[in-house]
């Protein structure tokens, strides 16, 4: 059978977060984010600035799945709180995916 381009994109999508880990590089975490459209993703883009990084990333990631933990709002704090780079991480792979899948990059 043919492929079938959907005109509307799933509600939510899996993207590998490169988590830079102490001593180890980075480390994939598959985060699972909401998806928005072009003007909804501005709107949070232009929100996220003197946010709390926890609160502004729980508005998009779901959940993750190959994690020590399930995901929650307070596991989420916590990955922020032990590896201070995770957020920037996930915004710049969500980022990625939102604008990059349309570039085609």
């Amino acid at each position: 059978m043919a492929f079938v381009f959907k005109l509307t994109p799933d509600e939510k999508f899996f993207a590998s977060v490169p988590v830079p880990v102490p001593g180890k590089g980075t480390q994939p975490l598959e985060v699972e984010f909401r998806h928005q459209g072009k003007e909804a993703a501005a709107a949070w883009f232009g929100s996220i600035g003197g946010r709390d990084p926890a609160e502004a990333l729980a508005d998009v990631v779901t959940g993750w799945r190959n994690a020590d933990a399930p995901f929650s709002h307070e596991a989420l704090r916590d990955l922020l709180s032990n590896y201070p780079q995770a957020g920037m991480a996930m915004l710049e792979t969500y980022a990625r995916e939102l604008v990059g899948a349309r570039l085609g990059n």
